[in-house]
């Protein structure tokens, strides 16, 4: 592979990490929080990590995801729709400072958001059609959307195009 597309890989990876560390801050509080330090082969058998606070959990995944902004493209083909993009990258940061307390840095997240975010190839704005928000998209994109997982019923059920849409959100824990 080439540098860009390893640099780009770990740059997703990066993304998905400070997804998934803060979801888990904002339903349990302190995390263990496990990084590329620990080598398994040696540390397997003792991971019982102690919980770091929210806090520091929250400082890494800024950390996070101001490397992945500086590597993460600004849009992808619709193909590869559901792939971490700069502007998902940015909002997930302003929401990450926003529930830290820091609303100065969240707001200049959120800004650049509204000023230069893409949502697919189309910049970020209000959906015109609020009832569209709640219908299947059918390789549609709303303008709205800035990150979002990508389902299909191609190989497999009709329900699974709902996954992840509002109608499913009550089947997972909310935040606290």
């Amino acid at each position: 592979i080439t540098t860009t597309m390893r640099d780009q890989a770990i740059a997703e990876c990066q993304f998905l990490r400070a997804l998934a560390y803060f979801r888990l801050t904002c339903l349990f509080g302190d995390v263990p929080y496990y990084d590329e330090s620990w080598n398994l082969s040696e540390t397997f058998s003792d991971m019982g990590l102690e919980p770091s606070s929210a806090a520091d959990v929250r400082t890494k995944c800024i950390n996070d995801l101001t490397s992945a902004i500086n590597v993460l493209p600004d849009s992808w083909p619709a193909a590869n729709y559901g792939r971490a993009t700069k502007t998902a990258a940015y909002a997930i940061r302003g929401k990450i400072k926003l529930y830290g307390g820091d609303n100065a840095g969240a707001i200049s997240d959120f800004e650049w958001v509204v000023n230069n975010g893409l949502s697919g190839t189309t910049k970020v704005a209000l959906d015109p059609s609020y009832r569209s928000l709640f219908r299947v998209f059918n390789g549609g994109r709303s303008p709205e959307m800035i990150f979002s997982i990508q389902n299909s019923n191609v190989d497999g059920m009709a329900t699974t195009t709902l996954m992840g849409n509002k109608a499913s959100l009550r089947q997972i824990p909310t935040d606290r």
